[in-house]
């Protein structure tokens, strides 16, 4: 009996104090966007971090450009069979043959006549031959939120999706973002695929929260967000939010 009303106070504790760093997550990230709009900076092109004091705590906070992912409703169909080939696995004829069928169920007329597109990642699970499997090892290099872009920013993309630009080429991908955190803006990014990738800045934009436990974990809280317009009167838009996740003290790349 007392084993198990230990375990029950380490749980509750465990969970109280996730709670309170998810809260502190979230102020965290709307002090930084605070800052960063009273800068006037409402364009990104590479990911910037900054720290900020919430409660006598340090928050990392990261502002991380959209345009680092593939876009669900606009990307080229070869891209989207080189994202299925590296990222997912697939043989090349599996992954264009999926392609061929996102690019078909993203143009289907809506009851305007308009082309429906894809409103969340989860979608993809209406594509014939994606089951979870396959969903599961994409769901981190798509998104939906943007608009018009087609290409890949690549000082803004994740390590998967670097893999994609240099079509597999792991060792090519490591390095670019070896490079990147070393030189920055400045990054040599001619050797990824030159067909899928644009520098460009967005008002598209992942806030990252990482919020360091003191025993070598971290929570991590991720807000997506439109800088472009505002809602409810605040001055940007909030597109989606990430459930609070633990790590092991370190953001991911």
């Amino acid at each position: 009996m007392m084993h198990v009303v230990k375990s029950e106070i380490r749980l509750a504790s465990q969970l109280q104090r996730a709670a309170l760093d998810s809260g502190v997550a979230d102020a965290a990230i709307r002090v930084a966007l605070q800052q960063t709009l009273q800068a006037n900076q409402k364009q990104f092109k590479s990911i910037q971090s900054t720290v900020v004091a919430v409660f006598d705590r340090e928050v990392q906070v990261d502002f991380i450009p959209l345009n680092g992912l593939i876009n669900l409703n606009h990307a080229p169909v070869d891209l989207l069979t080189d994202a299925l080939k590296y990222a997912a696995g697939l043989p090349q004829e599996q992954a264009a043959a999926i392609a061929q069928g996102i690019e078909l169920e993203r143009k289907k007329p809506n009851t305007k006549g308009e082309a429906a597109k894809l409103h969340a990642v989860e979608d993809l699970m209406r594509i014939a031959g994606i089951d979870y499997d396959i969903y599961a090892r994409v769901i981190g290099i798509f998104t939906t939120d943007l608009e018009d872009t087609q290409r890949v920013n690549p000082l803004a993309a994740p390590l998967a999706v670097l893999n994609v630009l240099a079509q597999g080429k792991e060792g090519l991908a490591q390095q670019v973002l070896q490079n990147r955190l070393e030189r920055g803006d400045t990054t040599d990014t001619t050797q990824l695929s030159g067909n899928h990738v644009q520098i460009a800045s967005t008002d598209f934009i992942a806030a990252r929260a990482t919020v360091s436990s003191g025993d070598n974990t971290a929570v991590v809280r991720v807000w997506r967000l439109s800088l472009s317009g505002d809602s409810y009167g605040l001055p940007w838009r909030v597109l989606g939010k990430v459930a609070p996740f633990q790590t092991n003290g370190q953001p991911p790349p």
